[in-house]
């Protein structure tokens, strides 16, 4: 009798165990979101979804037929297939550095270990400093009073940033063998576009949108106006807002990089 009930709650505790790892499973493939006050779907996938062209698996995912459902206060589920994956994040800080995501009006403190995902904006405020992992090859440094997007190439196969204000430092690590990994990597300012071919350099937008763009490894190329210059190791270019760049010149040993 005893090894009869025994065997029983044996079973019974077996079933629990397996309806609670099922329910588990199945949460852990979304995640609730609720729509807010005028939000449409436009924005709705342009601020969760990975790929907002795949806005139609959002829907068919919820069973709404009509977008027009979509109302504030509603409870959609954001599959996990489908949202927002982070491309970069926090690894160092000192003093003040905010982060915002896209489309959203509220700053958020940044510390390490903070995820940063495609158009989100980094800004950091007097005396401080914040260092971005992308992957495993490239980091960014904002110095004080730097304010940047980060995004991806048009192909949305690479990296970006958009620097609107302030100065920037990049450092891409090097392969065992002592060459540069290869890399699209760009910086994109008010004047220019400056692509990078395994580097490290450092970027700077004065507040006119001018730039600055100095090489301390590797090699640069800073396209504006339809112009593109190389810009070699030990060189710097100027680009006035408006302007081709300036023929580089030499500059003075680099800064070092934390």
């Amino acid at each position: 009798m005893y090894i009869n009930v025994l065997c029983c709650m044996r079973k019974r505790i077996f079933i629990s165990l397996l309806c609670l790892s099922v329910l588990y499973s199945a949460n852990k493939e979304y995640r609730v979101i609720t729509v807010q006050k005028g939000e449409t779907l436009t924005k709705i996938a342009k601020k969760y979804l990975d790929d907002p062209r795949r806005w139609r698996e959002l829907l068919k995912y919820n069973n709404i037929k009509n977008p027009n459902l979509i109302y504030p206060g509603r409870k959609l589920k954001l599959p996990l297939y489908l949202a927002k994956k982070p491309i970069a994040q926090a690894i160092f800080k000192i003093g003040k550095a905010e982060r915002k995501p896209a489309l959203e009006s509220k700053w958020m403190l940044v510390r390490p270990g903070t995820p940063f995902y495609v158009n989100d904006i980094a800004r950091t405020g007097k005396k401080s400093k914040l260092s971005i992992l992308f992957g495993q090859s490239t980091k960014v440094t904002l110095q004080a009073e730097t304010y940047l997007t980060i995004s991806k190439n048009l192909k949305g196969e690479s990296p970006q940033v958009r620097l609107r204000r302030g100065r920037l430092q990049a450092y891409i690590n090097k392969l065992r063998t002592g060459s540069f990994r290869k890399s699209s990597f760009r910086v994109l300012t008010p004047s220019a576009v400056a692509g990078t071919r395994g580097t490290v350099f450092l970027t700077e937008v004065d507040s006119k949108g001018n730039s600055l763009v100095a090489t301390y490894e590797g090699e640069m190329a800073v396209t504006a106006q339809k112009v593109t210059v190389e810009v070699p190791s030990g060189y710097v270019t100027k680009v006035e807002k408006g302007k081709p760049p300036q023929k580089p010149v030499k500059i003075l040993p680099p800064p070092v990089i934390y």
